[in-house]
């Protein structure tokens, strides 16, 4: 699992721009919502540098910026997160988030351990932000009597930006529903390479378990035979079952498992003799590795990469010979945007 949460990690960084990381403490907490962070005496700048970098990674996503107490600022911070001093013998972190928007002051400690500076620093803010977001799902939990705290949550300025957080927290992607429009490929054993794109409906069944659609057309790359150049013509869905290995509100890494099946249809311009036109069932069982990478809260991009083995192959013929086919192991990728609804 930690080799995952590496993979994801470093994957981000790749697909993030560095001036995101370049802004200065003071000038992104000047206006608009933001988190207050403040340290014990013996956190180093390099500590500090790298928790806070991660922190604005989670929620600026949101709009919500991160920056220490020291910054200026036009509002007063939705939460207040105070790091405190680190115990040498058993290296635990004491995190609390006294949290303006609910009113709550919470606590955590953090055992790191046997982790490196850089695994702390990504322990220690992963900690955090658990905790800012599970202070601000109190919101969407309010006893509906309590008509009082409600209405003066509403008349908060933050409650827009908090209630878009717990959307993520505790359930819009869980409940809700996915819809990703994708470029895709498949190359078969057989010699058939196949272009075409998917619309694809994922939505969460459990915390961390769901069902996938996906439909769409293919049209083949030409082969070329003694016979002529052969093409092909596929229209096939396929029917998913995925995990969500790890998320946050960046990343979401999904492991799928399904059937993909159609009717695939070949036909050849031939240098001589008759004209190959032929059609078959097709049926493939896939696996495959998903990463949904945030834009925003509503909008990410979506890739997926994997491979399978046809239950089921389709292969043209012409005068007794194999031209080629849709059989034998498949490699398989896609490339996408998708939205939450």
């Amino acid at each position: 699992m930690k080799s995952l949460i590496q993979v994801a990690f470093f994957a981000a960084l790749l697909c993030f721009p560095v001036s995101a990381f370049a802004k200065a403490p003071g000038a992104t907490c000047a206006k608009g919502p933001w988190i207050a962070l403040s340290w014990g005496q013996d956190w180093s700048p390099e500590q500090r540098r790298a928790v806070l970098e991660h922190l604005r990674r989670g929620f600026e996503v949101y709009g919500v910026s991160v920056c220490e107490r020291t910054a200026r600022a036009k509002h007063p911070p939705l939460a207040e997160v105070r790091f405190a001093a680190s115990n040498d013998d058993s290296v635990s972190l004491s995190v609390d988030v006294k949290d303006s928007v609910t009113q709550k002051r919470v606590g955590r400690d953090v055992d790191v351990r046997g982790y490196s500076k850089e695994a702390q620093a990504l322990a220690v803010a992963i900690a955090t932000e658990e905790l800012v977001r599970a202070s601000w799902v109190e919101l969407e939990l309010d006893s509906p009597r309590d008509h009082q705290a409600e209405e003066a949550h509403e008349r908060r300025p933050a409650a827009d930006i908090v209630h878009r957080v717990n959307q993520d927290t505790i359930g819009a992607n869980e409940a809700g529903l996915r819809i990703d429009l994708r470029g895709a490929f498949e190359a078969y054993a057989a010699g058939q390479t196949h272009l075409g794109g998917d619309l694809t409906l994922r939505k969460n069944v459990a915390n961390d378990v769901g069902l996938g659609l996906a439909l769409g057309p293919r049209l083949a790359l030409s082969e070329s035979s003694r016979l002529g150049d052969v093409d092909a013509r596929l229209l096939a869905g396929e029917a998913f079952l995925f995990l969500d290995i790890f998320h946050t509100a960046m990343l979401r890494l999904d492991w799928e498992v399904g059937l993909r099946g159609g009717w695939v249809r070949f036909e050849s311009s031939p240098k001589a003799g008759k004209e190959v036109s032929q059609s078959a069932p097709l049926l493939i069982a896939r696996t495959s590795v998903g990463l949904d990478l945030s834009l925003d809260p509503t909008w990410y991009l979506t890739l997926k990469a994997g491979t399978g083995y046809s239950l089921l192959g389709a292969t043209a013929t012409g005068r007794g010979r194999e031209l080629t086919g849709v059989s034998g192991v498949e490699l398989h990728g896609a490339l996408g945007l998708g939205g939450r609804w």
